[in-house]
């Protein structure tokens, strides 16, 4: 008997205790999936990664209000030191709490986060670490940004393309070794000869290498700087004289840290900013100008949330948030599972991400993983040209799409493989506009004539007469050049186009508008995915003329040039490509389009003040009504009836001034002006009754009301004029 009874109390003691353990998971998971995120706070790099994150989860906010409550954010200083990392990792770890870790920055701290992130089975995606290592033999980590190998196999592209050999200059850490291993792994596949390695421990080391380098006279064709953020200060300092080599780097040479010391040490000495910088190549694991219309969204976005341009780090996290949240959402997560089964299943929906078919639109990329638990995507090479990155001519895309003739492709230099992708060859084009004149301007029916320089520079061949202008009012042939130059394998072609252009012109803000005169061409048969128009920073040909010349306006003309800027941007068209079938479901094409912008303004600032002076005029007539209106309602009769009339007289005028079928600002301030002559007349009546009723009390308090409110309402209606008007400067 006692037995039985110790029985049925153990079994529910057990049962209790079930019941325990499944409550205090119901309440511990209440749908809400906590996102760590480990990156340098106090840096400007942290901060662009943290604001890419909280960008998209305020968009994800409009889009998916209910997914966005479900992810809590929770944001960790690492200060990119390893041991920082190892003991936050170790915090989130024993908590218990977090689903997902995103970071960590440097290559140290993410890998050596990663093996605690391993032991207790959390999941960490990094956007901004490119070692190899971080990935490879740890399933948990996942990277969003191109690993080291696919770095190294664009850098011996971009070196075989401009020549043959190179000399590699390394520091001897672990990360910078397997860089440099890899690299030369390619430069053999690719012919490239390797005539030197230079390596170092100490800054001794490396002084007497610079010493060495600074005093010979032959040169290789690149010396390829494989070296830590702060060796680089020193190699670039020290050899910046020396302008005949070709220095090209990691991309550690696009970190915001070492290009502000570099800008700091130039401004100090009274150099051009970018001094240091100026024609070393190097990578960048994305790059914004070169992105499809969904960065350029992006791009706006960022600006207006934080007015200022976003880095490649903030477009990674912003993606590395996004594969975050799809995940969450398809996962189907049970509050009754163990946190440790959670990130199991959360983790197997992030490995589904396998291939293009099975993917997310990120603003990088298609966001999908290999093998590695790493994305693949080709860098984007470049070169510091004032101050600025410029990509170089060339470039590679990642191209999935069946090609029967890859090995011929890959053979003329049209492609490459990188680690068994194939990446293709993308067109950079730079391109200028200097306006000469502008002329006939008609408002009318929407046109001007523009006399302008069109120049490009580009290398191999590149068929730049194939381009359409479709404002244009009659087709541009652009002819033969006037002027063009070839050197160091670089073409540069200038044109003259004399053309009538079609332009929109906005009269909504008359008498107080400016204009925007607009040039637009893209090619007319290869996309974005084979070329891309960029603004040159390179400056003016010598055949383009005086740089500082303004361009000339007719003779009397009532405008002046106030400003002239160029950009580029993605067109899209929706095509059948002439084959009936594809009616139903027709091709999505998109261009790279160039722009240039004229923006006029009036020439005389008081051509608004005489447009609209009756008006004002007006208003105060209406503003003395009471005061006359008291003494003899005759007087404010006529002096109503005067402002009515004035009014409608200038807006008559200027109507016949702007032909338009829309309201213009000037036609509100005459329906605002309209209402307070209404509240006017309706006030001066009501007086009149309550006068005859001998309320004099309340005439004198509707009086004063008037009084008050009237130039109150003035007051606002001309701070919101003027507000606006400030917003067309």
């Amino acid at each position: 008997m006692k037995k039985l009874v110790l029985i049925i109390l153990v079994a529910f003691a057990c049962n209790l205790m079930g019941i325990a353990y499944l409550i205090y998971h119901k309440i511990k998971f209440d749908g809400v999936v906590n996102v760590a995120v480990c990156l340098p706070r106090e840096t400007i790099k942290g901060q662009m990664m943290l604001r890419g994150i909280k960008l998209y989860l305020s968009e994800l906010a409009d889009e998916h209000p209910a997914l966005r409550k479900k992810i809590r954010l929770r944001v960790y200083d690492d200060k990119d030191d390893v041991k920082t990392a190892m003991a936050l990792a170790n915090q989130i770890g024993t908590d218990n709490t977090t689903m997902v870790v995103l970071g960590h920055n440097t290559n140290g701290a993410a890998y050596n986060a990663g093996k605690i992130y391993k032991r207790f089975g959390i999941i960490a995606i990094t956007g901004s670490a490119t070692g190899i290592e971080v990935t490879r033999e740890n399933e948990w980590y996942f990277s969003v940004v191109p690993n080291d190998a696919d770095q190294a196999a664009v850098m011996a592209a971009y070196i075989r393309s401009r020549g043959r050999n190179v000399t590699l200059l390394q520091s001897k850490s672990d990360e910078n070794v397997y860089f440099s291993e890899k690299f030369k792994e390619v430069a053999r596949e690719m012919g490239i000869t390797i005539t030197r390695e230079w390596s170092f421990r100490s800054d001794a080391g490396l002084d007497r290498i610079l010493r060495d380098i600074d005093g010979r006279e032959s040169i290789p064709d690149f010396i390829l700087l494989n070296t830590r953020k702060e060796d680089l200060l020193r190699i670039l300092t020290a050899l910046e004289h020396r302008t005949d080599l070709n220095l090209i780097g990691t991309s550690a040479l696009t970190d915001s840290k070492v290009i502000g010391i570099l800008n700091t040490l130039a401004e100090k000495k009274n150099l051009p900013v970018g001094h240091y910088l100026n024609g070393v190549h190097t990578v960048t694991p994305f790059l914004l100008d070169l992105a499809d219309k969904r960065a350029y969204i992006f791009r706006q976005r960022y600006l207006q949330h934080f007015n200022q341009e976003p880095s490649w780090e903030a477009a990674c996290y912003y993606d590395a948030m996004k594969l975050t949240a799809h995940a969450i959402e398809r996962t189907a997560l049970k509050a009754s599972d163990s946190m440790l089964k959670k990130r199991k299943q959360l983790r197997k929906t992030l490995e589904e991400y396998n291939s293009s078919y099975h993917s997310v639109n990120g603003i990088t990329a298609r966001l999908y993983f290999n093998q590695d638990g790493c994305i693949e995507r080709p860098y984007t090479i470049g070169q510091y040209v004032n101050g600025r990155f410029s990509p170089a001519y060339l470039q590679y895309r990642k191209d999935d799409t069946p090609d029967k003739h890859v090995l011929e492709k890959v053979l003329k230099g049209k492609a490459i493989w990188v680690n068994n992708a194939l990446m293709r060859m993308k067109r950079i084009v730079y391109c200028g506009i200097k306006v000469n004149a502008i002329k006939k301007i008609d408002f009318t029916n929407g046109v001007f004539t523009a006399d302008f320089y069109l120049w490009f520079r580009f290398t191999r061949g590149f068929d730049d007469k194939d381009i359409v202008f479709p404002d244009a009012g009659d087709p541009i042939a652009l002819g033969e050049p006037i002027w063009e130059l070839t050197s160091d394998g670089v073409t540069t072609r200038v044109f003259q186009i004399r053309a009538t252009f079609k332009n929109r012109f906005d009269v909504f803000s008359f008498p107080f508008e400016r204009h925007d005169l607009n040039i637009h061409f893209h090619h007319r048969s290869m996309g974005f995915n084979d070329l891309v128009y960029m603004k040159d920073s390179w400056g003016e040909p010598e055949a383009s003329g005086d740089a500082a010349m303004e361009p000339g306006l007719d003779v009397g003309s009532n405008w002046r040039v106030e400003a002239i800027g160029s950009s580029h941007d993605i067109i899209t068209h929706v095509s059948t490509l002439g084959i009936p079938d594809n009616a139903i479901n027709p091709a999505i094409i998109s261009y790279s389009r160039f722009n240039t912008h004229i923006g006029i303004a009036r020439k005389n600032p008081f051509f608004p003040l005489v447009h609209v002076l009756p008006l004002f005029l007006a208003m105060g007539l209406v503003g003395v009504v009471d005061y006359a209106w008291a003494r003899s309602p005759g007087r404010g009769f006529i002096l109503l009836t005067l402002a009515l009339t004035t009014a409608l007289m200038n807006q008559v005028w200027l109507g016949n001034r702007v032909w338009v079928n829309y309201v213009t600002l000037v036609d509100y301030l005459f329906f605002g002006f309209h209402g307070l002559v209404f509240v006017a007349g309706v006030v001066q009546i009501q007086k009149i009754r309550l006068l005859q009723k001998d309320h004099r009390a309340q005439a004198m308090v509707l009086s004063r009301l008037f009084n008050i409110g009237y130039p109150l309402m003035v007051i606002i209606g001309f701070a919101w004029t003027a507000y606006y008007i400030r917003t067309l400067v």
